[in-house]
């Protein structure tokens, strides 16, 4: 198993869900001196047609800012979390930011919307 040693951060996949917030409130209260990226998958056509890209960082910029601001988040833990946007599914997202980050700690919460909306908007 090896040997323990401290957590260095959290990744806290989100799909701008309650349950989605839900999660990264419960790991930032057990673990508030942790830093934190939210990490949005999109797993769908939107990223890549043409004309689009900007439109959609813009979409995901606004979502992120939303996701921070309702309900409110105290300020000094704003200021710790990061964002990331990933193509793909969630799964691999998730793997692959373990590989190229020093986060120890996955945060999880979804609420299903369906086949369709996963398909489109990740």
């Amino acid at each position: 198993v090896g040997e323990a040693r401290p957590l260095r951060g959290i990744v806290a996949a989100t799909d701008f869900s309650p349950a989605s917030r839900a999660a990264l409130d419960a790991a930032a209260a057990l673990f508030p001196a942790l830093p934190a990226t939210l990490l949005h998958a999109v797993d769908g056509p939107l990223g890549g047609l043409p004309g689009t890209a900007e439109r959609v960082r813009r979409l995901e910029r606004e979502a992120f800012a939303r996701f921070l601001a309702e309900p409110p988040m105290a300020e000094e833990r704003r200021r710790r979390c990061r964002t990331a946007v990933a193509r793909g599914p969630a799964g691999e997202a998730i793997r692959a930011h373990l590989r190229g980050h020093p986060d120890d700690l996955v945060a999880l919460g979804s609420h299903g919307r369906g086949a369709l909306f996963e398909r489109v908007l990740g």
